[in-house]
């Protein structure tokens, strides 16, 4: 009932005495939890105010209903569930994403924003998840949610923080992904053109001319980026990868 968003049918099923919080076999998602998914704001209400536990997660990854809501993009239920003393920065199991990470994942700029603006962590990072310490401004800038790069810089988000495992930062991403629009604003924002990752010493630039991004490339070098830093494990120049 939860699932299709019938709230007269939750709530007779809760009142008729109802578990509120029994999760599927298969992946622990409570009816809050489906509720949230889809975006169904009145039975989340009256899940919670019946009791129903904010902080339940999925036994699968560990996603709380406040996570789903930012992943799916539900402004109002997560609105909500941050006023009912929801856990904004409750990281999922598997990777230690929070709701403003996935936000930004997703693009959801009015999300993102509200979740900042309500205390979220701007710098939290990932635990896991293929690429290790990724913050929210690192996955939106690899994603090339400029919007979303823009507000996080602007609210104080670290230009240059890298990940924990090979010391990328969202400079180096947004020019690897051919992010132009990103690039140039972390630029003018003050991010550091030269910093490498710490395992190869590759540049943004780097990796721009690898990747064959001209226009990022064009951009970097007519910013002053070192045309000559190569890497630190080979000695590769920018001009070399590119040949």
């Amino acid at each position: 009932a939860a699932h299709q968003g019938r709230l007269e049918v939750v709530r007779f099923l809760v009142q008729s005495g109802a578990n509120k919080d029994q999760g599927k076999t298969d992946t622990g998602s409570t009816p809050l939890l489906i509720a949230a998914r889809n975006g169904h704001l009145e039975v989340a209400r009256f899940l919670v105010e019946s009791g129903a536990n904010k902080e339940q997660s999925r036994t699968c990854d560990g996603a709380t209903p406040l996570f789903i809501a930012a992943q799916t993009g539900h402004l109002e239920v997560v609105r909500f569930l941050v006023g009912s003393g929801a856990n904004k920065d409750q990281g999922t199991t598997d990777g230690g994403s929070t709701p403003l990470f996935i936000a930004a994942a997703m693009g959801h700029l009015e999300l993102v924003r509200f979740l900042v603006e309500s205390g979220a962590n701007k710098d939290q990072r990932t635990t896991d998840g293929g690429i290790t310490g990724m913050t929210p401004l690192f996955i939106a800038a690899h994603q090339g949610h400029l919007e979303v790069v823009r507000f996080l810089v602007e609210s104080g988000a670290s230009k240059d923080r890298g990940t924990t495992d090979v010391g990328g930062t969202p400079l180096l991403i947004a020019a690897q992904n051919g992010h132009f629009e990103v690039v140039r604003f972390l630029v003018e924002s003050g991010a550091n053109k030269t910093q490498g990752r710490t395992d190869t010493g590759s540049t943004p630039l780097f990796v721009a001319a690898r990747e064959g991004h001209l226009e990022v490339v064009r951009f970097l070098v007519e910013s002053g980026a070192n045309k000559e830093q190569g890497r630190t494990d080979t000695g590769s120049t920018p001009l070399f990868i590119a040949a």
